[in-house]
């Protein structure tokens, strides 16, 4: 049985060893919502929610563990993160995800972004890093 659990404290070595493996940004507490897959109580994923200001927020580090893929586990925590922006009312909810990875964001909602001009400038920052720090291209795409 799959279930998508927030993260504590005491998760916080094992969500920043899973996202050093994926050579993602270490996570922090104070300023995301993450959720961790639990499959058969296994943890098997896992993907967060970053805070910039009150109105805008990231989807990001979307990560299944190896021996868990194929399981639509990244549609749950996607799922699961979107539902929590939704309990906080977020108004603006971003994603940077690899290009291959758009029509999966798509079914969630997320629409590729044409105006940058509306895009505050942390997320725009974080976009042109993506582009400079990944062999894959990236998306800028919004909920």
């Amino acid at each position: 049985m799959l279930n998508i659990q927030k993260a504590n404290l005491d998760d916080m070595q094992w969500v920043n060893f899973q996202y050093k493996k994926a050579n993602f940004v270490p996570s922090h507490l104070d300023n995301e919502e993450i959720g961790i897959a639990y499959l058969n109580g296994q943890k098997a994923g896992l993907g967060r929610l970053v805070k910039i200001d009150k109105n805008n927020f990231e989807i990001g580090g979307i990560y299944t563990l190896e021996d868990y893929r194929g399981k639509k586990i990244s549609d749950s925590i996607v799922a699961f993160l979107i539902k929590e922006a939704r309990k906080l009312q977020i108004q603006n909810v971003y994603c940077i995800p690899y290009e291959h990875l758009q029509p999966f964001y798509s079914k969630h909602g997320f629409k590729e972004v044409v105006d940058l001009a509306a895009v505050p400038k942390q997320i725009i920052d974080k976009y042109n890093w993506c582009l400079k720090q990944y062999d894959i291209k990236t998306l800028l795409m919004k909920l």
